[in-house]
């Protein structure tokens, strides 16, 4: 199943070579996020963010790129565990 960054990549025609380098990420580490092999740290994610913007020339939200899980607040404040 594809991810949303890989949907991302697709429908904007940039390679993931191209995302490694403008992110300054290793093509192997890019790749791995993109297929959802691993999760990307806040380092990453950060420079995943500026390097699609720059790419594309505006501003792409995180939410364009990845689908995050709130945890529930009693799980956040140890409720019910």
């Amino acid at each position: 199943m594809a991810t949303k960054l890989d949907r991302f990549l697709e429908a904007n025609q940039i390679t993931t070579t191209y995302l490694a380098k403008v992110a300054r990420l290793s093509r192997k580490h890019a790749g791995d996020v993109r297929s959802g092999k691993v999760d990307p740290g806040q380092e990453c994610i950060a420079k995943l963010l500026n390097a699609c913007s720059r790419i594309t020339k505006r501003k792409v939200g995180v939410e364009e790129l990845f689908d995050f899980e709130v945890p529930s607040r009693k799980k956040v404040a140890g409720v019910g565990q």
